[in-house]
């Protein structure tokens, strides 16, 4: 190896962005496989929208990737490296492309959210009852229903938002799985 700061740097570089992106496959292909059990199992599944979406975050993470995927292309084209350091560039590389496929398809997928008897299923995993506490939105008057549920992790002081036109049946379903939590 000729250059060894180089090389540790792009084996620091593999580690953050490969590790990343396995995780983030991971999840969102746990969240597809959730959805899928629920809806084949017969489950009640009631469509919401996920009140956190934002658009332009993915718009921004996915022009920075191919961003950086495109200086990593003119890095490898532009420089002879030796076999290492070629195979640690092309695996950051095909990892930010993977990561930005992933965001084009979060793109238009993570605005849906799914409620089930299991809990609340969303883009990159699930919001179990016996694990999370699940609220409504009391800011409506007292003789019509919320549509807004507030998902909160253990010890998160901000919560996982989300609406639903069903409101009733989300209700119903909410109320009758929710973990009182102490």
């Amino acid at each position: 190896m000729k250059n060894g700061p180089m090389t540790a740097l792009a084996f620091f570089l593999v580690l953050l962005i490969f590790g990343h992106t396995v995780m983030l496959a991971v999840q969102v292909i746990n969240g597809r496989l959730l959805l899928s059990r629920a809806r084949k199992s017969g489950e009640s599944v009631i469509k919401g929208v996920n009140a956190i979406y934002k658009m332009v975050n993915y718009i921004a993470a996915i022009a920075a990737e191919l961003f950086f995927t495109g200086a990593i292309g003119w890095i490898i084209f532009r420089y002879k490296m030796d076999t290492v350091s070629g195979l640690l560039i092309w695996t950051i590389a095909l990892s930010l492309g993977l990561s930005t496929v992933i965001h084009i398809i979060a793109l238009f997928t993570e605005k849906n959210v799914y409620l089930t008897p299991s809990g609340l299923i969303y883009f990159l995993g699930r919001f179990k009852f016996a694990d999370c506490r699940f609220s409504w939105d009391s800011s409506d008057t007292a003789d019509s229903l919320s549509d807004k549920l507030y998902v909160y992790k253990k010890k998160d002081k901000f919560p996982f938002v989300a609406s639903f036109e069903d409101r009733e049946t989300a209700h119903r379903i909410v109320k009758e799985n929710s973990v009182k939590q102490q």
